[in-house]
């Protein structure tokens, strides 16, 4: 007898309904898994850029920040042999080169002068000692050193600030910086301030009358990364303070901290002025 063997149907090629259900799972994991590690792997890299960006722009301003600080003029001392000979009448010319015009460089001859630190928390301004190229010589570097006010201002681009930029005895000169006029952010100015009745033509003076008079403008900016605030205080004694006068204490502050908010990082940077007490 011939045994019946039920044929079989055969399998057609491709994935069935389930194994094909099975394969999109598991694409759409490693796909996941992919995209997760590619998105950690570029916020690792921008956070990395990000700090030296950070860094570069610290260096940056803290050096400018600093070498301000380090030529703040001196405080008064005792009148010298030069200011006494002037007040009695006696002075007498050496024969030395440029002695005339070098007179303009010498403190205690100066009818207008810098102030010293005046501080608030949006503005810092203080006298400093610019080296004057062109009287420059190498046996005599510290007589050609030139009088200049130093303002760092943060400008939000609304308030105006008035700042003292000079006295002449115990009166003293002041502007008005006007933040609809200058670029929004922050600033550092240098104003020489020498033998004139006033040191500027107007009571609030733009960039380009800042410039004309010898002096220096700079807006400081972090590249791409935008600088939202700035603070400034001043370590008074023991203390922190957002205030200071030396035209009232006759004294300098310990310290001058700047901070700013760059990004979303925060950057603090501190100069010393003891050695200028």
């Amino acid at each position: 007898m011939k045994r019946f063997v039920p044929s079989r149907r055969p399998r057609r090629s491709g994935m069935t309904l389930i194994e094909l259900m099975v394969a999109i799972v598991l694409s759409t994991i490693v796909l996941g898994a992919m995209q997760a590690a590619l998105h950690t792997h570029w916020k690792l890299r921008d956070a990395g850029t990000s700090q030296v960006e950070t860094a570069r722009v610290a260096r940056a301003i803290h050096q400018d920040f600093v070498g301000d600080i380090r030529g703040l003029r001196p405080l008064p001392s005792e009148p010298s042999a030069a200011a006494e000979s002037v007040s009695s009448g006696q002075l007498s010319i050496p024969d030395t080169p440029h002695f005339e015009e070098r007179l303009l460089n010498i403190r205690p001859l100066q009818f207008v002068e810098p102030v010293g630190v005046y501080l608030r928390p949006r503005v810092v301004a203080f006298g400093c000692l610019k080296q004057n190229h062109r009287f420059q010589t190498v046996d005599q570097p510290e007589e050609t050193k030139r009088a200049c006010q130093t303002i760092w201002w943060w400008n939000d681009g609304r308030a105006d600030t008035e700042v003292p930029i000079a006295k002449a005895q115990e009166k003293v000169f002041r502007v008005t910086l006007k933040g609809s006029r200058w670029p929004r952010g922050l600033i550092r100015l240098q104003i020489p301030v020498g033998l004139t009745k006033r040191p500027l033509g107007t009571s609030s003076p733009e960039a380009a009358e800042i410039r004309a008079a010898g002096g220096r403008v700079d807006v400081i900016d972090a590249a791409d990364r935008e600088i939202s605030d700035v603070r400034l205080r001043c370590l008074a004694g023991e203390t922190w303070s957002d205030s200071w006068d030396s035209s009232r204490s006759g004294q300098y502050p310990r310290a001058i901290e700047l901070t700013l908010t760059v990004g979303t990082e925060t950057l603090r940077l501190v100069s010393r002025t003891d050695a200028h007490d």
